[in-house]
């Protein structure tokens, strides 16, 4: 048995995020919040329209008729990763 300690032989410590497995991790996981959010504000823009429509057809006003189907469509913001 040899006694190595004396020559100081250290591996060169990356940061974490420039390992591969680690990076690809994260990248999946920023994707995985991506499509979420997409399908979060899908979700809220097709209930946004719904009520929205339910309310036009409700009201007396025949100029809010030109209204229907006039709501903003909520922007998704990707997710980016500074490596």
């Amino acid at each position: 048995m040899f006694n190595t300690g004396f020559l100081e032989v250290k591996p060169k410590k990356l940061p974490i995020m420039e390992i591969s497995e680690v990076k690809v991790k994260y990248e999946k996981l920023a994707e995985i919040m991506r499509r979420r959010q997409q399908m979060e504000a899908d979700a809220l823009y097709a209930e946004q329209i719904f009520i929205w429509n339910a309310a036009v057809q409700r009201s007396e006003d025949v100029t809010l008729s030109s209204l229907k189907n006039a709501i903003p469509h909520v922007s998704v913001n990707p997710v980016i990763l500074n490596f």
